[in-house]
């Protein structure tokens, strides 16, 4: 967020692997309508950096010019893994693209 707001240059670890992931807003309506123990997923794997270059370049920042890789603070050893389901959740960009948004107007 720093770097969307602030234009602030950020150092992260490693980015470069696939998780499946889902908004919040997903896990929110998944509780309301459950009416037993479930699994909450996307049904997808989204790799991380390929998600945040997408997002920053939403908002016009170059990746490359505002975040600086050390691939030695994180090492991903797990696996991909995601939760195999009908119901694909393939809008977790827009979504995030919107919450952020939405948060810049707050504060401006």
């Amino acid at each position: 967020m720093d770097v969307i707001i602030n234009k602030n240059p950020i150092k992260i670890g490693n980015i470069n692997f696939s998780r499946d992931i889902v908004h919040p807003k997903i896990i929110v309506q998944n509780s309301f309508t459950c009416s037993e123990d479930t699994v909450v997923g996307s049904g997808i794997l989204t790799n991380l950096k390929d998600f945040y270059v997408n997002i920053l370049n939403h908002f016009n920042i170059d990746y490359n010019e505002y975040v600086t890789e050390e691939s030695n603070l994180f090492i991903n050893t797990r696996k991909p893994f995601y939760f195999e389901t009908n119901n694909k959740y393939l809008t977790l960009i827009p979504d995030t693209i919107y919450d952020i948004e939405q948060y810049k107007n707050s504060i401006s």
